[in-house]
């Protein structure tokens, strides 16, 4: 019998995460007075949070204000094709086929580049800047109206405009903030906290045509993940053998398979590159005389591959050694593929304010194997699918991921990964921290990379299932009952490291019900 089939599917979706914080007046403390007197406590502010005449676009305070539009999009393509020849019949069948399957999956950050801000309450200039020109050059507190907007002359600010990147684009012009009073879109809320009136805001500050134009952004999205593309082209062949035979007069059931695979996997990463042709300006793009000539940055992608190839050969046997009783063996090897997060070209990532927490990837990390043996028992005691069984398992699993750490300064950390690995502005407080551990050959930094370990983990338990049919012992049929425990030891070796979601013990009931009316 030959078989074919073939699929293919996409999906993706695009998620969007405006942030908007308006604050109160920082020249008016906002302080809180909590009392104890009843069963609950009692908060009484200063400066009611109910009231939309005590909020604006105050810049002034601790927390300034945020007019920003995040997204991030996701796109997954699938492909496959595979075809099965089997001969035989249930006492003895040979199988054998290919398969070829490709996963490409892209993760993409967007941001507004300051744009909803410049809208809402920055002036509203009438033609977008981009990075590296300044793209917001007034504070955002809607000084800037329609009535008052000639007084501002934007060629003071961009003095290159006309020039390079915006040369024929249009005169610059400030049209006044869109919300120059936000208190007005504001309005009480129900739980005691003003609230927002979005739609008025949105339609206000085009939010829906900023939204549908955001700009790709190579940094984190705003769920935390980079942004990559990941793309794995995976090509399998087999073999197999299944049958059963009668041994002193029992049944034995069979199958013994092999199977080739052969994977290669594109992990890629964006970066923001200079455009060399704003280093070409006069002043090379280092003054303010190039602001709004300056060419947007590129975004360069950079690619690593990996490939492997492997041999998975698997095996089970069930022999009834009674009518109502089975042993069972089965024997295989298995692998699993890196986290692409962690594959991805060799990247170092500051992951706090203090500047002490770096991590970096690994593109060398190796898949992960297991050669896994279970060998179980199984005593059906009615024909209601009522059964006892025990199963004793053990894995062992060779090349498991753990993450190490080192202590290492700047200048260590620069002379391993390159000069740029790790890189801050002039003035930026990465650099003030820097200058305190009294600089980069004294500055420590702790690296946490992962790696494979060199010891075998091993996992081995026993598992215990009863199922039990309550016929019998009710007036309805179709109750009854299904309980598991099972028992887990593991042996990580030196390495330490511990499987993530292997519990020692567990143990679970489930009672059901399911008969010819329902379940």
């Amino acid at each position: 019998t030959l078989t074919a089939q073939a699929n293919m599917a996409r999906s993706g979706f695009k998620r969007l995460a405006p942030t908007l914080l308006v604050p109160t007046d920082a020249a008016k403390p906002f302080t809180t007075n909590i009392s104890h007197n009843g069963d609950f406590p009692v908060y009484t502010p200063s400066v009611s949070p109910n009231d939309p005449k005590n909020f604006g676009w105050y810049t002034g305070g601790p927390t300034g204000v945020t007019a920003t539009i995040n997204g991030e999009g996701r796109d997954i393509k699938t492909r496959g094709a595979r075809w099965n020849l089997a001969w035989g019949d249930e006492k003895f069948t040979v199988k054998g086929g290919m398969s070829y399957d490709t996963y490409a999956r892209s993760i993409t950050g967007m941001g507004d580049d300051g744009r909803w801000a410049n809208i809402a309450c920055g002036g509203n200039l009438n033609y977008f800047m981009l990075a590296p020109n300044n793209t917001g050059p007034n504070p955002c507190n809607g000084a800037i109206t329609a009535a008052n907007a000639s007084a501002t002359n934007p060629m003071t600010q961009y003095p290159g405009y006309g020039t390079g990147w915006t040369a024929g684009k249009p005169a610059l012009a400030y049209l006044g903030s869109a919300v120059p009073n936000m208190s007005e879109y504001l309005a009480p809320g129900r739980s005691g906290f003003v609230t927002l009136d979005w739609a008025r805001f949105a339609e206000a500050t085009r939010y829906n045509e900023l939204s549908s134009n955001l700009i790709p952004a190579t940094g984190n999205g705003f769920s935390g993940v980079s942004a990559q593309r990941f793309g794995e082209n995976i090509f399998g062949s087999y073999l197999e053998v299944s049958g059963e035979a009668r041994v002193f007069d029992r049944l034995l059931r069979y199958d013994l398979g092999l199977r080739h695979t052969h994977a290669m996997q594109t992990i890629g990463i964006f970066a923001s590159v200079a455009d060399p042709r704003t280093t070409a300006l006069p002043d090379g793009g280092t003054t303010n005389a190039s602001q709004g000539a300056r060419y947007p940055a590129q975004v360069v992608e950079t690619t690593g591959r990996t490939a492997y190839n492997t041999s998975l050969p698997s095996g089970t046997l069930a022999y009834n050694i009674a009518d109502d009783m089975i042993i069972r063996a089965a024997g295989s090897k298995s692998i699993t593929r890196a986290n692409p997060s962690d594959l991805r070209p060799l990247t170092l990532t500051v992951n706090d304010v203090a500047f002490q927490l770096v991590s970096a990837t690994n593109p060398n990390l190796k898949p992960f194997e297991a050669k896994n043996m279970d060998l179980g028992w199984e005593w059906y005691t009615d024909k209601k699918g009522s059964y006892l069984a025990a199963a004793y398992f053990k894995k062992d699993i060779k090349n498991f991921p753990r993450t190490v750490t080192q202590q290492l300064t700047l200048t260590q950390l620069r002379q391993i990964y390159g000069a740029n690995a790790i890189t801050y502005a002039a003035g930026s407080q990465a650099e003030t921290i820097v200058n305190a551990s009294g600089g980069p050959d004294k500055h420590l930094m702790t690296l946490s990379q992962p790696v494979n370990t060199n010891d075998v983990m091993k996992l081995k338990g026993l598992e215990l299932t009863w199922s039990q049919s309550l016929d019998r012992l009710l007036p309805w049929n179709g109750f009854g009952f299904v309980t598991n425990y099972t028992r887990t030891l593991q042996d990580a070796g030196t390495s330490g490291q511990v499987p993530i979601g292997v519990s020692p013990y567990t143990a679970n009931l489930v009672l059901y019900f399911e008969n010819t009316r329902g379940s």
